[in-house]
């Protein structure tokens, strides 16, 4: 997957200007019938994150229905976002890289706080 890789030592971009120049990007490139989803979204900035030397993570958020999968997508890092999702808002909670693949930090939300947990 492509936000899988390591965290890279070099530090050309800060979180901030990546999540600029990523919203630019995606925008100007919608106007010309682009993808830009939260998914298209977190795995771009996930990947320049780890190339730039930011542990960056994209979390998965799902809700099942009787009908219908529903979700959504974000990046964490270490000091930010500011205002993530709440992880009690999902049924369940995916972290791409896992920690497996890609040991280092984690945010503090994970499955367990989930309402998946909640269910059992």
């Amino acid at each position: 997957m492509i936000p899988d890789c390591a965290v890279s030592k070099k530090t050309d971009m800060s979180a901030e200007e990546i999540e600029k120049l990523v919203n630019r990007t995606l925008k100007a490139g919608s106007l010309l019938g682009g993808l830009n989803t939260c998914l298209t979204r977190s795995v771009i900035r996930c990947r320049l994150m780890r190339e730039n030397g930011i542990d960056a993570r994209v979390m998965l958020g799902l809700n099942k229905g009787d009908e219908e999968l529903a979700g959504h997508s974000w990046v964490v890092w270490p000091g930010g976002p500011d205002h993530p999702p709440n992880p009690a808002d999902y049924d369940d909670i995916q972290m791409i890289p896992t920690l497996e693949k890609q040991p280092g930090w984690s945010p503090e939300f994970s499955q367990r706080n989930s309402r998946k947990q909640d269910k059992k």
